[in-house]
């Protein structure tokens, strides 16, 4: 039996052939060229600068490793469906309070339009002057277009990196750039997105007798230009710093880091991360005694529980995680002196989880609700609405007949809840 041939393929655009490939891009900068100047407005660019425009476009961005870095494939997918998942709905106006078009298009086919009509040697050819007065609106907003467009990518790649990063094991950092495609026939500008990786620092402590490690804490730069060690101010601390801008370098435990992620359960490893990252840049600071500190940790800027840390040989050590109902944070011993609410009774109510709360609705039912108010909770209830578009799982179900049943206001809901007693009270003064 024969072989059946295979499609030879030019380059690396797969099926697309050059002819495919440039009638699309030429429907594309035509479609921009009409909602700018209205029809025919294209049809002013000769054939031969059309081709010139192919041969020079802005290709689609491509996600690569560094060279010489061994970026694991499954880090590179996450991030590539990252980039298209945060690409969605992102638009760019053509000129002020004209029409959008899609980010990823205004970055490729509308950038070469933006280089061909304000690059001088694209003046020569006989309509160039109506070309460029029909297309004055768009190329005279380009400053306040690109600024729009730039700030958008930049926020989607650094999100997309941070979203990659898994402090326990590697993080990620990107940065972009362009290479022209001199020896290619179908020609272009690569806009590359290279991947970079980095191993956080491990340093071990001893507490108690007991050497444990700990990771430093950082995140990819703002700047993307590598990665960046969180540290805190000494003055938050406490610390006498001789009017000096002391900051001090902080590391987690891998057993808090293992705690955060158990107790922040529906979330994401990298999301839980991120709001680390977040909180110690701004940070909220209770002292507990002469050695441990309280660390507010807050996801979308609501408190959800605290990081325990201690000082040690120069730097801040955060020893665990807890949740805002764990015993040793004030709203856990609040819990305890309302309701005798210990371990051993969260743990079997899943109330030292977030996921519990995310499937609570602690303002439908107002008696939880106010005692969870008195014991200075009101952030679990803001976290149940705030929150919710970061929770990617919940399995549970409802926790309010739980809760009821354990704090004794099971029977109260169901003989004695206030329109019960009206209606036994009006029947009483009927009967009497």
């Amino acid at each position: 039996m024969s072989k059946g041939k295979k499609k030879k393929h030019g380059g690396h655009q797969g099926r697309f052939d050059l002819a495919e490939l440039k009638r699309n891009f030429l429907k594309r900068i035509e479609a921009i060229c009409t909602l700018v100047a209205g029809p025919g407005a294209c049809d002013m660019i000769p054939r031969e600068e059309l081709n010139l425009m192919f041969t020079s476009r802005f290709l689609p961005v491509k996600i690569i490793p560094a060279p010489d870095e061994q970026i694991p494939p499954d880090v590179l997918k996450i991030m590539r469906i990252l980039f298209v998942h945060l690409n969605k709905d992102k638009k760019v106006p053509l000129f002020k309070d004209g029409p959008e078009i899609a980010l990823t298009e205004y970055h490729t086919a509308g950038s070469t339009l933006l280089y061909f009509i304000r690059h001088p040697e694209h003046n020569y050819y006989p309509k160039a002057p109506g070309f460029e007065k029909a297309m004055e609106k768009f190329s005279s907003y380009f400053e306040e277009a690109e600024e729009n467009a730039n700030w958008q990518s930049n926020e989607i790649l650094r999100v997309m990196s941070l979203m990659s990063c898994d402090l326990a094991s590697c993080l990620y950092w990107v940065n972009e750039k362009y290479r022209p495609r001199y020896h290619d026939r179908f020609g272009g500008i690569e806009d590359n997105v290279i991947v970079h990786s980095h191993k956080p620092e491990r340093i071990n402590v001893t507490f108690d007798g007991l050497s444990r490690q700990a990771i430093k804490v950082c995140w990819p730069s703002p700047s993307m230009e590598g990665i960046d060690a969180i540290r805190i101010k000494s003055e938050l601390l406490g610390l006498n710093c001789d009017g000096q801008d002391s900051q001090l370098d902080i590391y987690i435990q891998v057993h808090a880091l293992q705690r955060l992620n158990e107790r922040l359960d529906c979330i994401g490893n990298a999301i839980a991360y991120v709001y680390l990252c977040l909180s110690l840049l701004e940070p909220s600071v209770q002292r507990e005694d002469g050695h441990t500190f309280l660390i507010e940790y807050r996801l979308v800027e609501v408190k959800a529980g605290y990081l325990v840390a201690e000082i040690k040989d120069g730097v801040v050590i955060i020893k665990t995680f807890l949740f805002l109902t764990n015993g040793g944070t004030p709203e856990g011993r609040k819990l305890h002196e309302i309701c005798g609410l210990g371990r051993l009774d969260r743990e079997f109510l899943s109330i030292d989880k977030l996921s519990t709360f995310m499937a609570t609705d602690l303002k439908s039912d107002k008696e939880l609700e106010r005692l969870f108010l008195e014991a200075g909770c009101d952030c679990l209830l803001e976290l149940h609405d705030k929150a919710a578009y970061l929770v990617h799982k919940i399995g549970i179900e409802s926790a309010l007949p739980a809760l009821r049943k354990y704090f004794g206001l099971e029977s109260k809901r169901d003989f004695m809840t206030p329109d019960l007693l009206d209606k036994f009270r009006r029947r009483f003064e009927v009967e009497q």
